[in-house]
């Protein structure tokens, strides 16, 4: 499974797992510990190596950890990807200080994890940050 999967806001999501076995192993997704069914928003694939969770418009609470469980009468295994969704109305500001004290503004997409902001950030300090409606 891919790890981490990054998507759009709006943009299709795709997450899928491969398994093989005799006998063709059954698959079950959930995400955040909870069983995903197929729905009019939700679209579960299966295929004898493989399976996919499809969702065709992400929304920021689309984030989260999907969890691929594949299982036949011999065992069972599973694979976790974590899916973060970047908001294109937020984007994320923030100063950093560089080894000789120089301040330096930045701004990207900000990535929701679980409903909430979160954003990684190659520097050793940074001093403010916000998500800002950029629309």
């Amino acid at each position: 499974m891919i790890n981490p999967v990054l998507v759009d806001e709006g943009s299709r999501l795709v997450v899928r797992c491969e398994a093989s076995g005799n006998p063709t192993p059954e698959y079950k997704w959930y995400k955040d510990g909870a069983e995903l069914k197929k729905s009019k928003e939700i679209r579960i694939k299966n295929g004898k190596k493989n399976s996919k969770v499809q969702i065709g418009s992400a929304k920021l609470e689309d984030s989260g950890n999907y969890t691929c469980v594949a299982e036949n009468t011999l065992g069972k295994e599973n694979g976790t990807s974590t899916v973060h969704v970047k908001s294109s109305k937020y984007k994320l500001l923030f100063k950093v200080v560089d080894q000789h004290g120089v301040q330096q503004r930045r701004r990207q997409d900000c990535v929701f994890t679980d409903g909430l902001p979160s954003f990684l950030v190659n520097a050793k300090y940074i001093l403010l940050t916000m998500c800002r409606d950029e629309r």
